[in-house]
């Protein structure tokens, strides 16, 4: 937000009201929803998984896939400039790459776990959510507003 209005990082007035504005905006909207716990709930037991557990070992098998890239690039340069050498760089790599395909499995493993743990949760959040939902109480600012029109 500070970017697209322009607002300097220095600390300045400016970036005080803007950031004590967002959060009185945060406050009434969390107010203003009946049962905001439900909400988050809903909202953290769907995306922690993803983020937590499924994204760093994709992005650990994507890394790896390039760097594979970049070995046989290297393999094929080494192997146009001496053949001799050649065959223990290939005994270096045959080495690596056992332990990559163990880790590959691994990586696939937490991946797979992560989305059925994930759609358990996901699933359990929306049934609480909906079963509490019609014993949903009026939210907070509503009675903060009947408080100030009848005073």
């Amino acid at each position: 937000m500070e970017d697209c209005m322009n607002i300097s990082r220095d600390f300045n007035s400016k970036r005080c009201v803007l950031r004590t504005c967002l959060t009185v905006l945060a406050i009434v909207l969390a107010e203003s929803v009946p049962r905001f716990d439900l909400v988050m709930s809903i909202i953290g037991g769907t995306f922690t998984g993803p983020l937590v557990f499924m994204l760093p070992p994709l992005m650990f098998l994507k890394i790896r896939k390039l760097s594979r890239r970049r070995e046989e690039q290297f393999t094929n340069e080494v192997k146009a400039e001496k053949a001799t050498s050649l065959e223990s760089c290939k005994f270096v790599v045959e080495k690596f790459t056992d332990r990559a395909n163990v880790e590959s499995i691994f990586c696939l493993w937490i991946v797979a776990i992560s989305i059925l743990l994930t759609s358990a949760t996901s699933y359990i959040n929306f049934s609480n959510a909906i079963y509490s939902y019609n014993n949903a109480s009026r939210p907070c600012i509503y009675n903060i507003s009947t408080i100030l029109i009848n005073s």
